[in-house]
């Protein structure tokens, strides 16, 4: 077995700087801030859940493909056959609702921060992310997301 060699070039940090930046983005910053203004600890049985279930679900995961060889999804079909179609599509629609709703959370929190500097409406604003986002990611030009996501990260820290 061949031992994985850390990346140590710029590509890297390029792209862990865009993974990141969509895991901790603006929308993420700006809720947990507001939520723990309005609400101090009384939240904080929410946050001990999600960690803890997030740690769980991920380690099974991982000793699923680990000792399988399988991706969870091929597990799940494997084991219940034709009847795993109707888990796929409620899976599916799932991540489709959830990083929609996480996308809007962020495109939120992007507003609330423009709405600091700049004199425009929350309705423009929000048309103006929403094509700006959409005009990377349709692009060819995928370096220009990864160094534009580098940027945002380095301005936010």
């Amino acid at each position: 077995m061949m031992k994985a060699k850390a990346p140590t070039t710029l590509g890297s940090v390029i792209v862990w700087s865009v993974i990141s930046a969509a895991f901790i983005g603006p929308g993420t910053i700006t809720t947990a801030l507001s939520a723990g203004a309005n609400h101090q600890l009384d939240l904080l049985w929410a946050v001990v859940f999600a960690t803890l279930a997030c740690i769980v679900l991920q380690e099974v995961s991982a000793r699923l493909v680990i000792d399988t060889g399988l991706t969870l999804g091929e597990a799940i079909q494997q084991r219940l056959g034709p009847a795993a179609s109707g888990i796929k599509w409620i899976t599916g629609g799932s991540v489709v609702l959830g990083c929609a709703a996480y996308e809007a959370g962020n495109i939120l929190g992007a507003i609330s921060g423009l709405e600091l500097i700049l004199p425009a409406s929350r309705a423009l604003l929000t048309i103006v992310v929403v094509f700006l986002a959409g005009a990377i990611l349709w692009s060819s030009v995928r370096s220009l997301m990864g160094w534009l996501m580098t940027g945002l990260v380095a301005l936010m820290g």
